[in-house]
């Protein structure tokens, strides 16, 4: 599990780190989605010699029409909960 932080100013102007359990980067890789913004992938989906690489939101939204063209997505959960430790 790999977490991610983010720092937010609440109304009352006090700085919070919040802290929160994603899926692993997959190393060298983006979003093949997201184009040349450079986001990290964290889904790889396969078929054949074929493979995609998703961050969390893209592989989400795709998840449906992937598995229906016959693509299987690593790690298989792609839920909310995937990164939360079970």
């Amino acid at each position: 599990m790999s977490v991610s932080t983010v720092t937010t100013k609440p109304a009352n102007g006090e700085e919070k780190e919040v802290f929160t359990p994603t899926v692993p980067e997959i190393s060298g890789e983006v979003c093949d989605a997201c184009g040349s913004s450079a986001v990290a992938a964290r889904y790889q989906a396969t078929k054949g010699d074929n493979s995609l690489f998703f961050c969390a939101h893209h592989v989400r939204a795709f998840e449906s029409k992937l598995k229906g063209d016959g693509f299987s997505i690593f790690p298989e959960d792609v839920s909310y909960d995937a990164a939360v430790a079970k």
